[in-house]
C-alpha cells in the first residue's frame, strides 16, 4: 500500500481479521474512545505516548503485525504533523531578528508537560485505585465450586488476578468467575499503572463442598 498512513495500515489489519471496534476493544483491553481516536487520527484525544505505544503493542498481538514498525510509523506521522516546514529567504543582518519558533514551541511543550504531570501526578505515578466489590469479606466460606470476583480500578491500568490479565471496561469495572479447589483458595488481585506503581489485594475463599448424606436402608 503505497504512501499508506498508520491509520490505513491499522484499518487494513482490522478488516483482514474481521474485527468490529467493540470486539477489538474486548480482545485488547483498549478503551473504545482511544481506539476510535487512533482510527480517526485524533491525536488530541489520545493519552501520553507511552500509553499509545502500549496500545499499539496490544493491537499487534491480536492483529499479527510488527509493533515496532507500526510504532515508528506512528511517531513519524506525529512528528510531521507537529513540526511543519517553512522555507524562508535569507534575512539581512540589520533586520530585527525573529523569535525561533522551534524554541518557543519546545518551551511551551515543556511547560504543558510539566503542568500535565503536576495536575495528573496521582493518576500517572500515584498508587492505583483498586476496589473489590465482591466478595467484600476475607476468608469467605462458600459451598459452590466457583466464585465471581467483581471490582473497580482505573480503565488505563493493567489488572491481573493470579497473574491472569482481565478486561477492564471504560468505567474501570471488571468481573471474572474462578473455579475453586476444596479448602483454602487465595486470589491475588493486582492493579498496575503503566509507569510501574501497583496495588495488591488478596482475597481468601474457603470452599467447603456439600457433605454427601449416606442413606442407610434396612434389608
Amino acid at each position: 500500500m503505497e504512501n499508506a498512513t498508520f491509520r490505513d495500515f491499522l484499518q487494513e489489519y482490522i478488516d483482514i481479521k474481521g474485527f468490529s471496534t467493540k470486539k477489538l476493544c474486548d480482545a485488547t483491553g483498549i478503551p473504545e474512545r482511544y481506539l476510535e481516536a487512533l482510527l480517526e487520527n485524533n491525536n488530541d484525544a489520545l493519552p501520553p505516548a507511552p500509553y499509545v505505544r502500549g496500545y499499539i503493542g496490544k493491537l499487534a498481538d491480536v492483529l499479527d503485525f510488527n509493533k515496532e514498525e507500526m510504532w515508528r510509523l506512528y511517531k513519524k506521522e506525529i512528528a510531521f504533523l507537529s513540526s511543519g516546514a517553512q522555507d524562508r529567504l535569507p534575512g539581512n543582518r540589520f533586520a530585527i531578528k525573529r523569535i525561533d519558533k522551534k524554541s518557543v514551541i519546545a518551551g511551551v511543550c515543556g511547560i504543558l508537560l510539566l503542568t500535565y504531570v503536576g495536575t495528573n501526578f496521582n493518576k500517572l505515578l500515584g498508587t492505583p485505585q483498586l476496589e473489590i466489590t465482591y466478595p467484600t469479606t476475607n476468608n469467605l466460606i462458600v459451598h459452590q465450586p466457583t466464585i465471581s470476583i467483581e471490582g473497580k480500578t482505573s480503565s488505563d491500568n493493567k489488572l491481573t488476578i493470579n497473574d491472569e490479565e482481565l478486561f477492564v471496561d471504560d468505567d474501570g469495572r471488571f468481573k471474572k468467575e474462578f473455579n475453586l479447589d476444596p479448602g483454602l483458595n487465595a486470589l491475588t488481585i493486582v492493579s498496575k499503572k503503566f509507569l510501574g506503581r501497583e496495588k495488591e489485594i488478596i482475597k481468601k475463599i474457603i470452599y467447603e463442598p456439600p457433605r454427601k448424606i449416606k442413606i442407610e436402608t434396612n434389608e
